[in-house]
This record gives C-alpha cells, structure tokens and sequence, in this order.
C-alpha cells in the first residue's frame, strides 16, 4: 500500500511539472556566457533560444543579435557561398543548445556553413 501512496506522489502532475520547470531552468543557459580554456583564451556561448535576429553582412560575417540586443559576430571561414542573399538559416550547435566557435548555419539549399568564430560586439553608443 505504500508502494502505491509513494508512487502516487511521484507522478502526481503538480510535481512533475515543478520538476520539469526546474530541471529546464538549471540546464539551459539565460544569457550568453564566457568560460576560459585551458589555453587562456575565452569561450563565448550564447542560448540558440535568445537569438533574437540575425543578418548577413557579406558571405563570411553573420551579425546574430540576441533578445538584450547584444551583438555577436560568428565569422565564417571558409565564406558562405549564398549566405548574404539568404532569407532564412538554421542555426546548429552540437547537442548544448548553444552558439559558440564551433556552430554552424545551415542555409536553405542544405549547404553547411562552419563558424570559423565567434565573439560579442562591443555596445553601440547611442
């Protein structure tokens, strides 16, 4: 009988969901963040969920702005062949939900487009 009570409590709705609220909150990045690596220099990752708009300044450079309108440049290397004509990409990361070095964009045609990096961009004075 208590095996049935316990068993109760864990799938009650109002616990499950307070614990899949909690479990998104602590593993998916809010804001953009630093780390640095072993080789000093630093890491910038930012949340593919707090991209808020993105715009292709040549097939090499993609302005990619996030939802605090902070920018990010993401160099593309070797150039993307079609990306500053493209209305739509897609942006990957590999398995963390987030946009770092290592990201891509997939433009339309399918094609690949590795970032060669990936770094902020200084505050506009206005």
């Amino acid at each position: 009988m208590t095996a049935l009570t316990f068993r109760f409590r864990i799938f009650n709705p109002r616990y499950y969901l307070l614990t899949l609220l909690l479990a998104n909150l602590i593993s998916s990045p809010v804001l953009a963040s630093d780390t640095q690596s072993a080789s000093g220099s630093q890491n910038l990752h930012l949340g593919i969920h707090q991209v808020g708009s993105w715009r292709a300044t040549n097939d090499s450079e993609l302005v990619i702005e996030d939802h605090q309108k902070n920018q990010y440049l993401a160099t593309l290397s070797p150039p993307c062949t079609g990306l500053g004509q493209a209305k739509s990409i897609a942006f990957t990361s590999h398995g963390n939900s987030t946009l770092d070095q290592s990201s891509s964009v997939i433009l339309p045609n399918g094609k690949r487009c590795r970032f060669s990096s990936f770094s902020q961009q200084p505050a506009n004075a206005e």
